[in-house]
């Protein structure tokens, strides 16, 4: 069974639009999980939660990590056997979606939609794009070829995460989870979505802290989880 989790802060003006595209052009939407991380722009007022819609608030903000930890625990809770996210703020939102489930239902853990090209790497604008020193620095010690790290749309089996510790508030968590995923040898998927791709360098938003936080974050990572 899979849940759709869409992880939400001040997004009023185009939550019930998105939602009612959701359903129109994704098929077996089992249950959608809306986590709404403190919004104040009155977004609780407008969702309609019912059999395959739910609603968690967050009283104050918690960051994106917090989303992420509440999504998995309600997946958990409720035996999900497979958690997609999405981020509404992207106008094809459900795009990849399709990819996610072909992915995963032939041998990946986790698959990660990227929203960058990997010919862009070249272009003159990626010096000044935020996460790719963190992007560098996470595929040397890992092993991994990920263009995307910091990627709101991916898609997990909740069996590959048991015994992970994803517990940062911030996007550190992707981080967490890239460097467990190898730790434990879980198989990795980086697919990219042209319809997805972004017009500006949006890493959830821009990254909240200095490119030195998420550097030291994954050296202390690779100590704890040791890469093979």
């Amino acid at each position: 069974m899979e849940l759709i989790a869409l992880p939400i802060y001040n997004q009023a003006h185009i939550t019930p639009k998105r939602i009612a595209e959701l359903y129109t052009f994704v098929s077996n939407c089992n249950e959608v999980l809306i986590i709404d991380d403190g919004s104040n722009d009155g977004l609780g007022e407008l969702i309609e939660t019912g059999e395959n819609l739910k609603y968690i608030y967050h009283s104050k903000p918690l960051g994106y990590g917090g989303t992420v930890m509440s999504a998995l625990e309600y997946a958990t809770k409720h035996d999900f056997d497979r958690i997609c996210f999405l981020d509404l703020s992207n106008a094809n939102f459900t795009e990849p979606i399709a990819i996610m489930r072909e992915h995963l239902d032939n041998g990946a853990d986790i698959v990660n939609i990227s929203r960058k090209e990997d010919k862009r790497k070249d272009d003159d604008y990626l010096m000044f794009d935020p996460a790719e020193p963190v992007s560098q620095r996470l595929n040397s010690v890992t092993g991994l070829n990920l263009s995307d790290v910091f990627s709101p749309f991916k898609g997990l089996k909740l069996s590959a995460i048991e015994g992970m510790t994803l517990e940062e508030f911030d996007e550190s968590i992707l981080l967490q989870l890239w460097i467990q995923a190898r730790h434990f040898n879980k198989v990795v998927r980086e697919v990219f979505s042209a319809k997805v791709q972004d017009q500006e360098i949006n890493d959830i938003a821009v990254l909240k802290k200095d490119v030195s936080h998420y550097l030291t974050f994954i050296q202390g990572e690779i100590l704890l989880y040791p890469q093979p």
